[in-house]
């Protein structure tokens, strides 16, 4: 009983970081695309899976204003296997993505931050730089699929946190002179499946695909925010109403 009454006094303040500056080295890893059919790998190649361009953005932790920035020039970038429980379903599309590694050219002093990596937006500090300056400005950047250029729509985005299993949102804590972080680089673009189980068809019945579209698309999306079209706080310049939204490309099989 005496030590219970006395343990409030032993907490250390954990908002006493010290002083001192961290040397940080992040691992970024391309999380795998999570398949919904059973039975199939097929992972889609339409997409760039390499980095065209890559930033670290570290955010203040109470304020989640923007405190400094780097644009990486220099990493090592490797293939790694995945397995299905670094899928967000459980359920792989992809045996292997890239990982990158790297550490940041500047300390960065001690404290409590938010930090995330963006890959494949060119001239994100430059074009986006009003964007970029708090963290839901970040993730509500807005981003246009580019239908000519299939590739290109390739952005992706993570929290970097010091739980290399965690993929959420956290803060991270630095108070030593070195430390080793970690994000998981999701995709914005997600990939679609479109598929039918004949094996209930009676005998001598035969089903053709002559051609599949999806219908009634939003041409832009946030980069980490959840696609709400036509709910309210929905910004973005998209049609309210499922009819007037565009529709995607035909990928015909059959004429006639």
């Amino acid at each position: 009983f005496v030590l219970a009454g006395c343990v409030k006094e032993f907490m250390p303040d954990v908002t006493d970081f010290g002083k001192g500056e961290s040397k940080v080295s992040l691992v970024l890893d391309f999380k795998p695309m999570s398949v919904g059919l059973e039975h199939t790998k097929a992972a889609g190649d339409a997409l760039n899976k390499d980095f065209t361009s890559l930033y670290v953005l570290l955010y203040d932790f109470d304020s989640k204003m923007l405190k400094t920035s780097w644009k990486i020039e220099s990493y090592s970038l490797s293939d790694v296997g995945r397995t299905d429980i670094e899928a967000e379903n459980g359920h792989s599309a992809e045996s292997n993505t890239k990982q990158a590694k790297f550490t940041l050219d500047k300390t960065v002093a001690y404290g409590k931050y938010y930090m995330y990596a963006v890959a494949n937006i060119d001239n994100l500090l430059t074009d986006f730089s009003e964007n970029i300056q708090t963290v839901d400005g970040l993730k509500s950047l807005p981003l246009t699929w580019n239908s000519s250029e299939i590739e290109k729509n390739a952005q992706m985005m993570g929290c970097v946190t010091a739980n290399g299993f965690s993929s959420s949102d956290e803060s991270i804590i630095l108070n030593k002179k070195s430390t080793n972080l970690h994000a998981w680089l999701r995709r914005a673009a997600s990939k679609v499946t479109v598929a039918f189980d004949g094996s209930a068809l009676k005998e001598g019945v035969f089903i053709y695909l002559q051609s599949v579209q999806i219908k009634d698309i939003p041409s832009q999306c946030y980069l980490d925010r959840a696609n709400n079209v036509g709910k309210d706080g929905y910004t973005l310049n998209v049609p309210n109403n499922g009819p007037d939204m565009d529709d995607g490309e035909i990928i015909t099989y059959h004429q006639g």
